[in-house]
């Protein structure tokens, strides 16, 4: 047992805890009065990525309104913070004890005051507390009360002002933002979020102005249609920063397809922008809406361009939900298994044998990176098979990787990964009749 200790890691941005990607449904119904396995569909996708950024290596780095406003947030990383281990020799090893770093701006000293803050500002729709989010005077108690650390008076005052069936939830919620601050308000645990003011008009406007957007995607099919739906939302002075009027106003100047294909292109930009201003290293951009609209796929390769992102290898995530009751039943076995699940992952990030391949690849440079890379997979193969049940790590190809949520002996979602450059992946007309695949992008070193 060498005890090895784990050098600088980067950092890594999770797109699918996007608080808004995460609850606003595009049939306007609320989060709660979705069937439990939708929820726990967008569950497991985001919880799946977060496993597959941590056994990389890198910490995550998460954005103000994914720490209090995004429900999968709230939900998947309090009880992945629970099951870290309690001795003290293991607790203390960096990455164990700081897995997560919020990314805060400069005008909140902390995170009570950020959180508060967003709860009284009644522009600011509320996702995961969606159950008082229209209710002012509510807020703005809460508001006060959470500024003054004063989780107590909240229970008895909800009680009063929402419906009875609300309570549990609306509480338990409200629970899990005192455990997040319990965890951010330790030191080390954030970090100034950098001010990108005007970046994401700026990026949403490109599709106007044909700045940074390749000939060859003015020349594809819908991109006339997506420029004027931006152009259309522009003229109705619909600010593009404002993601919930484009959202509740931009039907009224739109078509369906249209409608969904600007959506798509204003959340990757926006996304785009709280990744950069997050400073991550790397990202995991994706939608965690399940949106087939004609033009979506177009919008996510146009905000690519737009933001600057660059060329990136691609993750193809596929739900094995054919079946629908033995998904289901899948759904709540995977689900019921979280704390053994993280109980797992923290032992196998305690493994010297983890803790090297990760090392290893930290340390390689530009030539030997992806080299490195398909040696941690390897690596990750063996650990999986040794301490987990629940994820699989395969290697496809030579240079092509696959991640897979086990739940009853089934695979419920894989990730495929491929760390060569394929000419044919980039191409946008061979990608357009995939159906039962989010399309994720990655920002990557390796």
């Amino acid at each position: 047992m060498k005890n090895l200790e784990l050098l600088e890691q980067k950092y890594c941005f999770v797109e699918s805890f996007d608080s808004v990607r995460y609850t606003k449904l595009l049939d306007e119904k609320r989060y709660e009065e979705l069937p439990d396995t939708d929820k726990k569909t967008k569950e497991l996708q985001a919880e799946v990525e977060l496993i597959y950024a941590i056994l990389l290596g890198h910490k995550i780095v998460v954005p103000e309104a994914h720490s209090f406003d995004s429900v999968g947030f709230l939900e998947i990383i309090t009880e992945a913070l629970d099951a870290r281990p309690k001795e003290k020799e293991k607790s203390e090893k960096s990455w164990i004890s700081k897995p997560f770093i919020l990314s805060q701006r400069a005008d909140s000293p902390n995170y009570l005051s950020m959180v508060s803050k967003r709860l009284g500002q009644e522009s600011f729709i509320l996702s995961a507390l969606s159950e008082i989010n229209n209710n002012i005077d509510l807020r703005k108690y809460i508001s006060n009360c959470i500024l003054q650390g004063n989780f107590q008076d909240i229970s008895q005052r909800i009680q009063r002002e929402i419906p009875q069936q609300s309570w549990d939830y609306c509480e338990e919620k409200i629970n899990k933002i005192r455990k997040m601050n319990d965890y951010f308000s330790e030191p080390n645990k954030s970090r100034e979020a950098i001010n990108l003011p005007g970046r994401l008009e700026e990026y949403v406007n490109n599709i106007i102005s044909l700045n940074n957007i390749p000939e060859a995607l003015q020349n594809e099919e819908g991109f006339s249609k997506l420029r004027d739906g931006v152009i259309k939302l522009k003229e109705a002075e619909i600010k593009f920063a404002d993601r919930s009027t484009v959202r509740n106003r931009g039907k009224e100047y739109l078509d369906t397809e249209e409608y969904l294909g600007v959506v798509e292109y204003v959340d990757s930009c926006y996304n785009a922008v709280i990744y950069q201003a997050t400073g991550a290293n790397n990202g995991i951009l994706t939608t965690t809406e399940t949106t087939k609209g004609r033009y979506v796929l177009l919008a996510q390769r146009l905000s690519e361009e737009s933001a600057n992102l660059g060329t990136k290898d691609r993750i193809e995530e596929a739900f094995n939900n054919s079946d629908a009751e033995a998904f289901k039943r899948h759904l709540e076995t995977w689900n019921g298994r979280r704390e053994d699940r993280w109980q797992s992952i923290w032992e196998i990030m305690l493994s010297d044998r983890w803790v090297d391949s990760v090392n290893n690849l930290i340390q390689a440079n530009d030539g030997t990176k992806r080299n490195a890379y398909k040696a941690h997979i390897k690596e990750l193969r063996q650990l999986a098979r040794e301490y987990i049940s629940d994820i699989a790590v395969e290697e496809t190809e030579e240079f092509s990787q696959s991640v897979h949520a086990v739940a009853d002996r089934e695979n419920l979602l894989t990730l495929k990964l491929s760390i060569e450059e394929s000419k044919q992946a980039n191409k946008l007309d061979e990608l357009k009749d995939i159906t039962d695949i989010d399309g994720s992008t990655p920002g990557s070193d390796y």
